[in-house]
């Protein structure tokens, strides 16, 4: 393959979690072994595309939640406008970038990405119940095919859904 894409939570940022924590994990060890998966990404395809997730976007949602506005400005005037740290490490890797789609009218979404006609995604949307996330996101991209600039597509991957869901349609 000459094209890796990742689909968001590379890493876990247990200890920033606000859930449960049934064990200790540090946020450094864990830093380390996601650091150690993006080199390895890096050094084996020519080009990789990392969608960021939810628990990749966890420290900045945390900064933004609890820091006052202009500490979050301080931070991000010192990083260079990054506050997502999975972000910050693809920047370390000429061939990795980060996903990000722009709408027509300018919007970029940074939770998915088309490449030819397979759209890969990471969205919000979350279900116990195999294939409910799944046909959501389809109902969604269906929706808002022309205003986003999706093209036509035959292949949907999504990640968050934590459930295998999988759906023929429409798709020859």
């Amino acid at each position: 393959a000459d094209h890796a894409i990742c689909i968001g939570d590379v890493g876990d940022a247990y200890a920033l979690s606000r859930f449960l924590k049934y064990e200790y994990m540090p946020y450094r060890d864990e830093w380390a072994q996601v650091t150690l998966v993006m080199q390895e990404l890096a050094n084996t395809f020519p080009k990789v595309t990392v969608i960021v997730g939810n628990h990749d976007a966890r420290l900045e949602k945390q900064l933004r939640t609890h820091l006052t506005s202009d500490m979050v400005d301080a931070i991000s005037l010192m990083t260079g406008g990054i506050l997502c740290p999975l972000t910050a490490l693809a920047k370390r890797y000429p061939n990795v970038s980060i996903a990000k789609h722009e709408a027509p009218s300018g919007v970029t979404v940074d939770w998915c990405v088309t490449v030819g006609d397979a759209w890969l995604g990471h969205p919000e949307k979350f279900s116990k119940i195999p294939g409910s996330a799944l046909r959501a996101v389809e109902d969604w991209l269906a929706d808002n095919m022309g205003p986003m600039g999706f093209d036509r597509y035959r292949l949907i991957v999504l990640g968050h859904t934590h459930q295998l869901g999988l759906i023929t349609w429409r798709s020859d």
